[in-house]
């Protein structure tokens, strides 16, 4: 007779990003509790755009602007003051092709857009969408490939911008009749097409789709009025696609495909029957396989696959039958080659978290390696970088440390940062040349700019801003 464990929650595992993102907010902030220090330039928001890295940071005397390097020290400095009394407080930086657009502050035009190519003279405000210092706060920013997507605190709606004031414009207002604009979020590009979730008050929370122009907008679900929704969550491309979580009346969240069709758009697979929910999370692609965490009555939170077919959608293992309701309890999922790096809990049911890789298979599934000593978030989500994954783990309480996988044991590594040195605010990694950038501290130094070709050796404090 199969025994009954307590069952882990995946809600709390789901929600993990969003607490992940809130405690690097509270880390980063100057001023805010938990700040590590007045010494910390905060460097956050890295992205690599050509030959420079671009970046968040505060050298104490102008505030939050856009930092670029060009991977040298003298080539390390402000890419341009954007609000001279203070901070201009730059964020949800996104590259769409040769160049950053980001949200930003200044005494002219309040938080508006932004674009960058890298350069000072590049750096400007793309429209005054609030005409005066009111700004229109724009936030939700997603390359949608030629283009970008956004929305705006001001009125919520569907926005478009090529970085020219002229081709900045709204897409579609998902809710007139309310004024809300209809709030969207979570994309997803499938192809040329974007996916994502929006609001009405007649529908609620549904999925919708766009290609950038307002008849190609339409909202492809309303499972039960204004007050069921079907609350879609930010989901993967896959064999043409769109696959993601979703709920309907007398179903928990299970997974949902669509085509981009009203008709093609349902519920793929009852995983958790009737009211349960195995809400599926984290999809990653294994080659030809998509692999996603997801949870039923009897074997709690495990691996599941599917190939695309209703047969082929399968839990990849019980790992730890006979007990009830309990798994490995997997999040993270991200792809490396044909396989899958995850975290979990594996070999014991009372183990630590630790790193795992699979193949989509039960025989493919196995630990990769021991970092960390137990707590679901002694972990960052991996960043793929070539053909290695990079993330940040809990090594010794209280300490996090980058680590560096191949997605073999022998080639995953626990880089050293030298005494007393951390990495728990690392939640970004990004490569410029032959180095992998990312934000850590040492005694002293507070929280400052790093670099790592991928060992302890080569791992080191790259530029001291404050």
């Amino acid at each position: 007779m199969p025994l009954p464990r307590p069952r882990r929650s995946s809600r709390l595992r789901a929600l993990l990003p969003a607490l992940v993102a809130a405690a690097l907010s509270m880390a980063l902030l100057p001023g805010a509790v938990g700040a590590v220090d007045s010494n910390s330039s905060y460097p956050r928001h890295l992205v690599a755009l050509g030959s420079r890295l671009l970046f968040v940071a505060d050298d104490g005397t102008h505030g939050l602007e856009v930092w670029r390097t060009d991977g040298t020290v003298a080539g390390t400095k402000i890419l341009k003051d954007i609000e001279p009394i203070g901070s201009s407080d730059p964020d949800w930086l996104v590259r769409v092709g040769s160049r950053v657009f980001f949200g930003a502050h200044d005494s002219t035009h309040g938080s508006e857009l932004w674009v960058t190519d890298g350069t000072k003279a590049g750096t400007r405000v793309v429209k005054d969408i609030a005409p005066g210092t009111d700004g229109s706060y724009p936030y939700q920013l997603f390359d949608a490939g030629s283009y970008l997507l956004f929305t705006t605190l001001m009125d919520g709606k569907l926005w478009r911008s090529d970085g020219t004031e002229a081709g900045t414009r709204v897409v579609k207002d998902l809710d007139p009749d309310a004024g809300n604009g209809g709030t969207p979020r979570d994309y997803t590009r499938v192809g040329t097409t974007v996916f994502f979730s929006g609001y009405t008050t007649t529908t609620g929370t549904e999925l919708w789709k766009t290609n950038g122009t307002a008849a190609g907008t339409k909202r492809l679900t309303d499972v039960g009025g204004a007050f069921v929704n079907l609350d879609p969550s930010k989901g993967i491309a896959y064999k043409g696609a769109f696959w993601f979580r979703g709920s309907e009346p007398g179903h928990g969240f299970e997974l949902w495909r669509s085509d981009g069709t009203k008709a093609g758009t349902k519920r793929f697979k009852e995983l958790a029957p009737g009211a349960d929910t195995s809400d599926p999370a984290y999809f990653a692609l294994a080659g030809t396989r998509l692999l996603f965490a997801a949870q039923d009555p009897d074997a709690g939170p495990e691996l599941w696959r599917t190939d695309g077919t209703v047969a082929g959608t399968k839990r990849v293992k019980d790992f730890y039958a006979p007990f009830i309701g309990f798994g490995l309890d997997p999040f993270y999922l991200t792809s490396l080659g044909a396989k899958v790096v995850f975290f979990g809990v594996l070999g014991d049911p009372d183990a630590d978290v630790q790193p795992g890789i699979t193949d989509g298979t039960a025989a493919g599934t196995k630990a990769l390696a021991t970092i960390a000593t137990g707590n679901v978030t002694s972990y960052t989500q991996p960043v793929r970088i070539g053909k290695r994954l990079w993330f940040t783990g809990l090594t010794t309480d209280p300490t996090r440390l980058p680590v560096v996988t191949d997605g073999t044991t022998a080639g995953t590594k626990v880089l050293g940062m030298g005494p007393g040195g951390d990495a728990s605010v690392a939640f970004e990694y990004v490569k410029l040349g032959d180095w992998v950038y990312f934000a850590g501290t040492t005694p002293g130094e507070g929280i400052e700019l790093w670099r790592t070709k991928g060992t302890t050796a080569t791992t080191s404090l790259f530029v001291d801003i404050r």
